[in-house]
């Protein structure tokens, strides 16, 4: 039989063996997620998402689900794979919306409209960034600024309400990113400022301000050719379409197909603007030459700038019916998609 203190002594290594095997394990895997959340904090997605993919979700505590199903969903978005389903997100919400953890529940709102607007419900998506907006500071300012900047990008991109709002959160965003000192999403922000005011005749100086400012950035920048091929490709048709500055137009469209390998380019329009100013110069061989080169057409906005480019060659040509055929050409508004056809030269 055991003498007391030998029992006293069983009794401690048995509770010993039970907290190394329940708590450790607990322990690990909160600090293997938060070691995968500070991943996503510094933009290394892919590395995210594969030690994500490495973690057995059936092992995990409610909370620790909660924890793993809101990154997943974060990671996912941040390496481009659209949602098909939005039920991890919801039970990452509801964990949260009962906890005083006010950070990651906004951001599992944030997230939830991320996956709701791939779904294909942005008023839904609306909601949910304003009521992450709306929680407080203590969501800290990196899920303000996105929040902001996903309802700019909603109101600017749907037609849900005025383009004002758009301006104006994307304003908000910019200042907090710049604190954030978030080079990528200060340069989104400035560019899609200043693309708003170009379509708005009383703003054109601001249009130029905030593209120029956009663009300056991204020169300064070795990982923002895309951007840079996006803004480079605006301010060219802010020349060739508002101020007729065909020249300058130009040499902005150049920059934008030079500054981005072209395989990468899955956007026309760059090359059509090239082309368009072109032809307002008098140069239709260097127009054919870059409409060979043109990526497929995707949407209406590219078939409308598309034959516009079509009409003014046969309009230099002097091919008055030909030049009334392209202007007024059904596909223009139906979204013609596929490569351009080039018309046949006299």
């Amino acid at each position: 039989m055991l003498k007391p203190i030998q029992s006293r002594i069983m009794i401690f290594i048995f509770l010993g063996v039970v907290i190394l095997t329940f708590f450790i394990p607990r322990h690990h895997q909160i600090g293997r997620l938060e070691s995968i959340d500070t991943l996503l904090y510094k933009g290394q997605y892919a590395t995210a998402l594969d030690s994500l993919n490495h973690i057995e979700a059936k092992e995990l505590s409610k909370g620790e689900k909660a924890y793993y199903s809101l990154l997943l969903t974060q990671a996912r978005y941040k390496n481009y794979i659209v949602a098909t389903s939005d039920s991890g997100i919801n039970e990452a919400v509801d964990y949260y919306s009962q906890t005083d953890d006010q950070e990651k529940y906004a951001r599992a709102l944030i997230y939830q409209g991320c996956v709701n607007e791939e779904l294909g419900n942005p008023e839904k998506a609306i909601n949910l960034y304003m009521t992450a907006e709306n929680i407080g500071k203590k969501i800290g300012l990196t899920n303000q600024a996105f929040a902001k900047l996903r309802i700019a990008c909603l109101y600017h991109s749907q037609k849900i309400g005025a383009k004002t709002i758009a301006i104006h959160k994307y304003k908000e965003a910019l200042r907090l990113y710049q604190q954030l000192e978030n080079h990528h999403y200060v340069i989104l922000c400035l560019g899609e400022i200043g693309s708003l005011y170009r379509d708005d005749k009383r703003h054109l100086d601001s249009a130029l301000y905030y593209l120029n400012a956009a663009i300056k950035q991204c020169e300064s920048r070795t990982d923002e050719q895309y951007n840079q091929f996006t803004y480079y490709t605006r301010r060219a048709q802010y020349y060739t379409m508002i101020e007729h500055e065909y020249e300058k137009g130009r040499r902005d469209a150049i920059k934008a197909i030079s500054s981005i390998d072209s395989i990468f380019i899955d956007r026309p329009s760059a090359h059509l603007t090239l082309a368009d100013a072109y032809t307002h110069l008098g140069l239709d061989d260097s127009c054919y030459t870059v409409l060979k080169k043109c990526p497929q057409l995707t949407n209406a906005e590219d078939s409308v700038l598309y034959y516009l480019v079509l009409s003014d060659i046969h309009k230099n040509n002097g091919n008055i019916v030909k030049y009334y055929e392209a202007r007024h050409h059904p596909a223009r508004d139906q979204g013609h998609q596929g490569r351009p056809s080039l018309p046949f030269r006299r």
